[in-house]
This record gives C-alpha cells, sequence and structure tokens, in this order.
C-alpha cells in the first residue's frame, strides 16, 4: 500500500465543515482586499485620515447594519438603533469635514514664457531655459 501525502495546496476538503471554512476565508480576503482599495480610494482623492476612517467604519456599520437585519428577532429594533447611530456618525463627519476642511496641496503654477536674451539670442524661453519661439541658428540676421 503506498503512502500519498497532501500538499499545502491541495483542495480536498474532507468534511463540509471545512468548506464552509475555506468558504468564509475567501470571503473575508475579498472584503478585506475591497476595503483597502475603498481606504486608498479615499487617501488618494485628498481625504485626510479621519475623514477616510469616517468612511471607512461607515461601511463597516452599514454591513453590520445588513447582517443584524437579518437576525428575524433583534432585527427591527436593532435595525432603527443602527440606522439611527450610521445617520448621526454620517452627520458628525460632514460636519467635522466642513469645520476642518480636506487639505489638498496642488503644485504652484509652472512660470510664464518670457522675451529676454537667452543662449540663441532674442526670443521666447521657458523657465528651463529653452527657445520656445521659431528660429533659425544658421541664419546671420537671427537676433544674435
Amino acid at each position: 500500500m503506498a503512502f500519498t501525502a497532501k500538499t499545502m495546496a491541495s483542495t480536498d476538503y474532507n468534511s463540509y465543515a471545512e468548506r464552509l471554512s475555506a468558504a468564509f476565508a475567501r470571503g473575508r480576503r475579498g472584503y478585506v482586499r475591497s476595503e483597502n482599495a475603498f481606504w486608498g480610494y479615499l487617501r488618494t482623492h485628498g481625504a485626510n485620515d479621519r475623514a477616510a476612517t469616517v468612511g471607512v467604519w461607515t461601511v463597516r456599520a452599514l454591513l453590520a447594519v445588513g447582517v443584524i437585519c437579518t437576525l428575524p428577532l433583534l432585527g427591527t429594533v436593532l435595525y432603527y438603533v443602527a440606522s439611527t447611530l450610521i445617520v448621526v456618525a454620517l452627520v458628525w463627519g460632514v460636519i467635522y469635514i466642513i469645520r476642518n476642511g480636506v487639505e489638498v496641496q496642488l503644485p504652484p503654477p509652472p512660470k510664464p514664457p518670457e522675451w529676454r536674451y537667452g543662449f540663441h539670442g532674442f526670443g521666447l524661453y521657458d523657465e528651463s531655459g529653452a527657445r520656445l519661439d521659431p528660429h533659425d541658428p544658421n541664419d546671420p540676421n537671427d537676433d544674435l
């Protein structure tokens, strides 16, 4: 009789409980990926840490309300309590953002091109020293 060992990558589950556990684990990993993507979206669009935290916790609270509402006995009462708390948290978050603002630092605008004498004679130059207007460097009558 030959012995065959299972590898770590094996997906042969022995029981219904193991399959159910693997399904819950995949769902949780997907949720964590989605939450991190939402957090990153808020951060890249200029939200500060507190505003992003309010957004993530609001999503968590909405998901918790969805789970709680599936319970038949406690669903109705907890739905109204949780919904009220979510509305209060959203109002608080909006007031916080309005009072403190979201700080977005924009780069300074580039300097406009200027007419001056430069490396290629008198002409229109940008801030890096490149001449912008057309000229012929081989023309002896070209502004040198």
